[in-house]
């Protein structure tokens, strides 16, 4: 009985039709006759991070009439690494308590 009912296919209704993801920037300008060459589209040199912070109580920061302050966040940790020459290895500063610190030794 089944058999006679069911088509083996799968079926995929999207009610928007399928994901087609934007046009880029470099789409957008050779719409308007801007061609940029392939090799001049992306900088080769990247850096990454990461930073972490704690959620701390104490806002040290006055409530106003539409706001009220109940944590700030305190940094934490900061990770860094990139591709350029000389910085490759990941570094990770990790504070001692003190934000400003911290940002003093990034």
């Amino acid at each position: 009985r089944h058999k006679t009912t069911c088509d083996a296919s799968t079926k995929a209704v999207y009610g928007s039709g399928v994901y087609k993801p934007p046009m880029t920037i470099f789409d957008r300008l050779a719409l308007h006759g801007i061609n940029i060459p392939t090799d001049l589209r992306y900088y080769e040199h990247k850096i990454v991070f990461d930073i972490e912070c704690t959620l701390e109580s104490d806002t040290q920061q006055a409530n106003t009439v539409r706001t009220n302050y109940t944590h700030r966040h305190e940094l934490a940790s900061m990770s860094i690494c990139s591709n350029i020459d000389q910085y490759e290895e990941p570094v990770c500063y990790i504070s001692d308590g003190c934000p400003k610190e911290l940002m003093s030794r990034c």
